[in-house]
């Protein structure tokens, strides 16, 4: 009620049908719809919001976030449909240092961030009206990170 226009991203847990149903009854009842994303790390759930509410936004799951690089290397993005109006991802590097992926060896995050934060898949994704963005960033070098990529926002 006191934000009515500040767009925001609802991350929802998987386990439990009655959760998604709880947020899209009162993103819908407080007309906000066009303004919030969901979805979930797990595809399964992210699946489960887009059926269950078709006219609220998503985000990619880490499977999608997988998926498209993948199918940039191959020469496949152009000819598959994306369900998602946004892409947020970590920066692998970045997110390795902070705790969120420190559970990653690091070669292994040196190895993803030019896959998952690729120019030319942002660029892609963009031309296509998915937004993207980078999270969870603190540093002002890491700002500059995230731009330098060209992701459209920072997280």
């Amino acid at each position: 009620k006191e934000f009515p226009k500040v767009p925001m991203q609802i991350d929802v847990k998987p386990g439990t049908s009655q959760l998604i149903e709880k947020v899209s009854s009162l993103t819908t009842q407080y007309n906000r719809e066009h303004i919030t994303a969901w979805g979930a790390f797990s595809h399964t759930t992210t699946v489960q919001c887009r059926r269950h509410n078709p006219n609220m936004l998503t985000f990619c799951s880490m499977v999608e976030c997988a998926m498209y690089p993948l199918l940039m290397i191959v020469g496949l993005l152009p000819f598959i449909p994306i369900r998602a109006e946004f892409y947020m991802v970590p920066i692998p590097n970045i997110s390795n240092k902070s705790g969120f992926l420190s559970t990653y060896p690091k070669w292994f995050c040196q190895l993803i961030t030019p896959l998952m934060c690729n120019p030319v898949l942002l660029w892609h994704l963009q031309r296509r009206g998915v937004r993207t963005g980078a999270w969870v960033l603190n540093h002002p070098s890491e700002f500059r990170t995230a731009d330098r990529w060209g992701f459209d926002g920072i997280i």
